[in-house]
């Protein structure tokens, strides 16, 4: 009876190692890290960005500096890739480097600002 109940213990205690194995194997996804430079030039740019990309499929979150207008864009590669990333960002209307030639967006920025130096929208 003693080996029937230890027998049970360690089949017990397999499963659940192995259990717990696998959650943890799905918890823990690898993301990727992109970044771009992206043709914004305002604050609001910035928010805009770093709000609606992590509303696209497989976007983790964005970080955009708008010094450089540089945005890392951290992404679950299962789901999305950098060509469908270029594309989110001319969703939202903004062209990056990597926007293929003759791209035209509808301008992200709504040009709704008090003015200022870094907006004149002539330029974009």
């Amino acid at each position: 009876m003693k080996k029937l109940v230890l027998l049970t213990v360690a089949v017990f205690f397999f499963v659940s190692v192995q259990m717990l194995q696998a959650q943890t194997s799905v918890d823990a996804k690898e993301y990727k890290e992109y970044s771009v430079k992206v043709h914004f030039h305002c604050a609001g740019g910035k928010a805009k960005i770093e709000s609606q990309m992590p509303e696209k499929r497989g976007v983790k979150k964005a970080v955009a500096d708008l010094e450089t207008k540089m945005v890392a864009v951290t992404y679950d590669p299962s789901l999305t890739d950098e060509k469908h990333i270029v594309e989110y960002f001319h969703q939202i209307g903004y062209l990056t480097d990597d926007s293929p030639e003759g791209t035209e967006v509808k301008a992200g920025c709504g040009g709704n600002h008090e003015g200022g130096e870094g907006h004149n929208h002539d330029d974009e």
